[in-house]
């Protein structure tokens, strides 16, 4: 068995057992570690880095333009895309992608990298998107600028100002709502199906009024048992109640609150 051949069975070895390539740490199913992944992305932008300031080409080495790829290299990529995109692959890897742009492999792969990349980024000072001098937090005036305009547009289109995508009451649509809140509680965007079918539990009405719920509008997410009483953020500790009710409400609990509006009613009845 040749040094080749070792090695490929060697991976595959590992792939089969869940395990990364490089290190054999759990991957969860993929081939690369989070740690391995960066490190690869890392070590391929500076070896590109590298060629592109020697004025070659960063794929395979040939002379080429300031900053791009050689003639050869780009008709070669741009063939591959066009058919990749055709037959409903994944413009990275060909790998079935049910007619997406890239499969969710790639897409995860991608997330990992744009994510470090920010990171890196927002602690060097300089902006998430582009890179230049951040003014403020993590956007340059310019990207501050283009996002406004963006968002101006859709709203006046009537559309959501964060997905473009689909149409808004007020400043987003049903889905970004939901996927807002859901990041806002759990850190994970993954969740909103999860708070549409919570809302769908309760018919859409508030329980205190009864109120019919329309999202984005007039709900809002509430702790039966607060945070400050040592509540927790799981589903079966959150109801979606009427907004000007869980601002009444604050951190009161449940039983503390209808007290409360016991005594007003029942003021209120004594007054008349």
């Amino acid at each position: 068995m040749t040094e080749k051949e070792y090695k490929k069975k060697w991976r595959q070895e590992r792939a089969n057992k869940g395990l990364c390539q490089f290190c054999s740490s759990p991957t969860n199913g993929k081939q690369l570690c989070d740690a391995c992944l960066l490190k690869q992305y890392e070590r391929k932008k500076a070896m590109r880095e590298e060629r592109t300031q020697k004025g070659l080409c960063p794929n395979c080495c040939l002379p080429a333009p300031k900053g791009g790829t050689c003639e050869k290299c780009r008709l070669k990529s741009n063939k591959a895309k066009i058919n990749r995109k055709s037959n409903g692959l994944c413009n990275r890897c060909g790998a079935d992608a049910g007619g997406q742009s890239m499969c969710n492999t790639c897409k995860e792969k991608q997330k990992i990298v744009d994510i470090a990349r920010r990171e890196q980024r927002r602690e060097n000072g300089l902006c998430v998107y582009c890179g230049n001098i951040a003014e403020g937090k993590s956007r340059c005036s310019e990207c501050r600028n283009r996002r406004s305009a963006l968002e101006h547009n859709r709203k006046l289109k009537s559309l959501c100002i964060k997905c473009g995508k689909h149409p808004a009451t007020r400043s987003f649509c049903e889905i970004c709502y939901y996927k807002m809140t859901a990041n806002r509680y759990f850190n994970s965007y993954k969740m909103w199906t999860q708070l549409k079918e919570l809302l769908n539990s309760q018919k859409c009405l508030c329980p205190y009024s009864g109120e019919l719920l329309l999202p984005g509008i007039n709900m809002s997410l509430d702790h039966k048992v607060p945070r400050s009483e040592g509540g927790s953020d799981q589903l079966d500790n959150l109801q979606w109640v009427y907004a000007p009710i869980n601002c009444m409400k604050w951190n009161l609990s449940e039983h503390d609150f209808l007290l409360i509006v016991k005594k007003i009613a029942d003021h209120r009845m004594v007054g008349k």
